[in-house]
């Protein structure tokens, strides 16, 4: 019932650009849903039509859904991730600063990332 909810909603825009040689893109919508519409289908099978079928994601908080190919180069993958930990300690309504695995069925866990460091060695649970 949720993902139909969802799915009734105005729908968001996906951007896509080729940067260094490998495509990224993200999710923008006028509500406070843009992270959770990587849960549908329709919206996973966009962006691997641009990114592979395997690509990566990060929803530091509600209103982010930023995308990569792994196929980017490293460094570039490694900023993302930082980016992640940052946005996931400084913004509201928090989700995870974890990278996830994403295709157009599944997404699962891809690198857990440690938010210690940026909080002084506290830990948000």
């Amino acid at each position: 019932m949720a993902l139909d909810n969802l799915q009734k909603l105005p729908p968001a825009r996906i951007r896509i650009a080729s940067v260094g040689g490998a495509a990224e893109g993200f999710i923008s919508a006028d509500d406070n849903f843009t992270a959770t519409r990587i849960l549908l289908p329709t919206v996973r099978l966009e962006f691997a039509s641009h990114l592979g079928d395997d690509f990566l994601a990060m929803l530091p908080d509600r209103d982010q859904c930023f995308c990569w190919s792994q196929t980017q180069d490293g460094d570039r993958q490694q900023r993302h991730a930082a980016e992640a930990v940052e946005d996931f300690v400084s913004e509201d309504y928090n989700l995870t600063p974890d990278i996830l695995l994403v295709n157009p069925m599944t997404f699962r866990l891809f690198r857990e990332q440690d938010t210690n460091d940026v909080l002084g060695g506290s830990k948000i649970e």
